[in-house]
C-alpha cells in the first residue's frame, strides 16, 4: 500500500505541472481576470504587462506605459485596467493587447486598484505632494468622477 500511495503522489506532481516560464524580473502587482481566462503581472517601472492566458498558457508582454505602472484590476467584462504615471489609466483588451481607452485620472502614480458597482477606485500619488487621494473612475463613461478624488487617510509612525 505503501508503494502505490508513493506512485500515485508522484503521479499527481507530474500531472500537476503544467507550465513552467522563467522570467528575469520582478513583478509589482499580480491580478487574476474573474473569468479565469488571464492572469496579469505588472513589472512597476519598466512599465510592462506580461499577460498569461490560462487556456493555451501563452504568455504575451505588452509594453504599455512609457514610466512606471501600478493599480492592475480586471472588470466583469473582461478588461484590464492599468494605472500609467504619464498618461491616466488605460483600458486593455486582453485577448489582442490593444489600449482600447485612455482615461485620464488626476495622480503622478498608481499604487492599488479595486472595482465596486460598476467603477473603478484607484489609489493614486498626490500631484501636488502630501497623502495619496482615491479616484473614482466611471467605467461606463470611462471617465474620473469629479467628486471622486478622496483623500487618504494613511497612518505613519
Amino acid at each position: 500500500m505503501l508503494l502505490f500511495s508513493i506512485v500515485f503522489v508522484g503521479s499527481a506532481i507530474g500531472e500537476s505541472l503544467l507550465f513552467v516560464e522563467e522570467r528575469s524580473t520582478a513583478f509589482e502587482d499580480v491580478v487574476a481576470s474573474e473569468d479565469g481566462q488571464w492572469v496579469a503581472f505588472g513589472t512597476g517601472s519598466s512599465g510592462q504587462i506580461h499577460l498569461l492566458a490560462i487556456d493555451s498558457w501563452t504568455l504575451e508582454t505588452l509594453d504599455v506605459c512609457v514610466g512606471s505602472l501600478g493599480a492592475l484590476a480586471f472588470d466583469e467584462a473582461g478588461y484590464l485596467y492599468v494605472g500609467c504615471d504619464t498618461t491616466g489609466i488605460l483600458q486593455i483588451d486582453p485577448s489582442s493587447g490593444i489600449v482600447e481607452a485612455e482615461i485620464p485620472v488626476d495622480a503622478t502614480g498608481f499604487y492599488f486598484a479595486s472595482l465596486y458597482d460598476g467603477n473603478l477606485f484607484v489609489l493614486g500619488e498626490n500631484p501636488n505632494g502630501g497623502n495619496p487621494r482615491v479616484h473614482q473612475v466611471d467605467l461606463q463613461q470611462l471617465v474620473e468622477q469629479d467628486d471622486g478624488a478622496f483623500p487618504s487617510t494613511l497612518g505613519y509612525g
